[in-house]
């Protein structure tokens, strides 16, 4: 039962993970509102750039709710009494058929129109901002759907009753591992974040910005990453029952504070807000950040819960 309740524990995350998750998405929305507030693109462009964010974030909500409900109809399609749910939660092929597609034109329409009807062709001004804060809303709005079906999906399989707790225990365990589906969203989020925000950055003309605040920018986001997986690690830790005991004091200031996430966060947005350079080339970098936040934050969560994963199962079987 123990075992029952650690592999639950590990499917409905740590209230950070989801407040992380919460943030994200409606940061990300923010962001692209105010982005097309304050933006030099024109009246439509504008428009289109919010209907295409608006298009997306409702298809992903769509695609990942179908997708976990026959993930889950998968998993307990072998509970007799769980027959009829099972048939609801599966829905039709055409049905399934129909949202990918639906989502998949909704993501090739839109960033059609961002890459060739938005902003001026600048991809390190607002032509970038708006192509890689759609990404940004993009990502989170699938990260976000996941953590709050995590949370109703631990509460359900907590009450569903099984042969034995070990059949439970085995299925609870294929669901908090992630799906494979999670993990292309989570690596292809962090890639796209990466390379657009430090890419993007040394791509910036010298008379815009000077080699020497390119370098800045580079070392502000590898120190803010670095600085987000100790972050994640130290909340883990502090979570688990075993592990929480040997997390001293110093070192939870040392990951906050003293030169961990809240400075590297200072250094790398503030150094941004401080730099004398156009306001198209700051909202872009300020984008990619939080961007590259979000989800070196949802990639540490993935590496730990597929690493806490198998360390149970292994200790399950012996």
């Amino acid at each position: 039962m123990a075992d029952v309740q650690r592999a639950l524990s590990i499917l409905r995350g740590t209230p950070s993970s989801y407040a992380g998750a919460f943030l994200s998405f409606f940061g990300s929305l923010a962001l692209c509102v105010y982005g097309s507030h304050v933006s030099e693109m024109a009246v439509a462009e504008k428009k289109f750039f919010g209907l295409a964010v608006f298009f997306m974030v409702a298809q992903g909500f769509t695609l990942a709710k179908t997708y976990r409900d026959r993930e889950l109809a998968d998993l307990l399609s072998s509970i007799p009494t769980m027959k009829a749910s099972v048939i609801a939660l599966r829905g039709t092929n055409a049905w399934f058929v129909q949202v990918v597609i639906s989502f998949a034109i909704a993501i090739a329409f839109s960033f059609h129109t961002l890459l060739t009807a938005v902003g001026d062709g600048d991809t390190t001004g607002d032509a970038g901002f708006a192509i890689y804060s759609s990404a940004f809303a993009l990502i989170s709005t699938l990260s976000f759907a996941k953590s709050v079906r995590d949370q109703a999906d631990a509460q359900m399989l907590a009450q569903v009753d099984m042969l034995d707790d070990r059949a439970k225990f085995n299925k609870i365990m294929q669901v908090s591992k992630g799906s494979s589906g999670n993990l292309i969203v989570v690596v292809v989020g962090l890639c796209i974040a990466v390379v657009s925000t430090i890419f993007g950055a040394l791509a910036m003309d010298d008379s815009v910005l000077s080699m020497e605040r390119k370098g800045f920018v580079v070392i502000a986001s590898l120190f803010m990453m670095t600085s987000s997986f100790h972050l994640a690690k130290l909340i883990r830790d502090q979570a688990d029952p075993v592990l929480a005991k040997d997390v001293h004091l110093a070192f939870v200031f040392l990951v906050w504070a003293s030169f961990g996430f809240a400075v590297a966060c200072a250094i790398g947005f503030g150094g941004v807000q401080m730099m004398t350079i156009p306001e198209p080339k700051r909202r872009f970098l300020t984008n990619g950040l939080l961007f590259m936040l979000s989800s070196t934050l949802s990639t540490a969560k993935l590496v730990r819960d597929r690493a806490e994963v198998r360390k149970l199962a292994k200790l399950h079987q012996q």
